[in-house]
């Protein structure tokens, strides 16, 4: 269809619409004859989208980000509002400075007083922004972002039924870890959060589709991913930053009760749970009756903060393989420790 028609169906205008043609939002086809661009129903659904998410103040980059992996959406949304709390909270804050001036008896009459007055208002108000900010909202998008790769797709109502029992009990049994969990996510950047989603489906779906007597050799490959792990030490350094806060908790939850009200969601999840157990016993296996193996276990014993291996199936095997794409690596360490510490 040409641009008048979409322009009626849309509500947007040529230049909008061209704009975002510009931006690469969308990218109708063109008549190599009169330069012409021809758009399809698919077009004008992501112009709708685009045009819905813009009076929501997103910015072009987001948009890109959700039109080309529409499963992150959500993380985007939840972004989004904090940022949106954010400008709000501190519009209140601006509000409530300038309205504690009148308060001043008497009124600043010279610019000493007029800084110290300034002084006082701001430092009351600092100390109100010190409070807790950890949220609702905080509490429902940590459960969702741990289990993003099985939760694609339309669910029933019992299956809607057991989800809100998994987030509850994520919320109820481990507010520690989702307070550190969500100053991590924020300070993610948008590219950093879709390259991390993205590759942690994609491992997810290898090990899922793996059959039982190609695990040997896959549980090989994995012990050179944790060799190759063991010597980057800025990657050890951030393991030891992060392990006792956000990835002990995190595997504690995956090897509780909850990963088999997760089978009831998804059977891709309990084929890759399942399959991550025989393949961590393997590795286990190759760390102490192997010459390669011993020298890692050593290794792992030396450089990594200690490990309680019968905790959590020794699933730590597992996270090591995959910790170079997780949120925790692509931050900078000194980041990790004013987030954390």
């Amino acid at each position: 269809m040409r641009i008048k028609e979409v322009i009626e169906k849309t509500g947007l205008s040529r230049r909008t619409i061209q704009f975002y043609i510009s931006q690469k939002l969308i990218m109708p086809r063109e008549d190599p004859v009169n330069g012409y661009h021809d758009f399809s129903d698919e077009d004008v659904r992501n112009l709708i989208i685009i045009s819905r998410l813009r009076r929501l103040d997103f910015p072009v980059s987001d948009i890109r980000h959700i039109l080309r992996f529409p499963g992150t959406a959500s993380y985007y949304f939840y972004r989004q509002i904090d940022t949106l709390t954010k400008r709000i909270d501190t519009m209140r804050r601006n509000v409530d400075i300038l309205a504690r001036y009148f308060e001043n008896d008497p009124a600043p009459i010279d610019c000493d007083s007029l800084a110290a007055s300034l002084r006082l208002m701001e430092s009351y108000e600092e100390k109100k922004a010190a409070a807790d900010d950890f949220t609702e909202l905080d509490k429902r998008i940590i459960p969702l972002f741990i289990w993003t790769p099985y939760l694609s797709g339309t669910r029933s109502e019992y299956q809607e039924f057991i989800w809100s029992k998994i987030s509850r009990k994520v919320i109820e049994d481990y507010q520690p870890f989702l307070r550190s969990m969500k100053y991590i996510i924020s300070a993610l950047t948008p590219e950093q959060l879709t390259y991390s989603s993205e590759k942690t489906a994609q491992q997810a779906e290898i090990i899922a589709s793996l059959k039982h007597d190609s695990l040997p050799a896959h549980a090989a490959c994995m012990l050179e991913q944790i060799d190759a792990f063991l010597r980057d030490s800025a990657l050890v350094e951030k393991w030891n930053l992060v392990y006792p806060p956000l990835i002990y908790p995190l595997l504690t939850i995956g090897y509780s009760e909850l990963s088999s009200m997760m089978f009831e969601l998804n059977s891709d999840y309990e084929r890759f749970y399942n399959n991550i157990c025989v393949l961590c016993g393997l590795i286990w296996n190759l760390l102490q009756t192997t010459e390669h193996g011993t020298r890692i276990y050593e290794e792992i014993a030396e450089k990594l903060l200690p490990i309680n291996w019968e905790q959590n199936g020794k699933g730590e095997l597992e996270r090591m393989t995959v910790f170079a794409f997780s949120p925790y690596a692509l931050l900078e360490k000194e980041d990790i420790k004013k987030l954390l510490f």
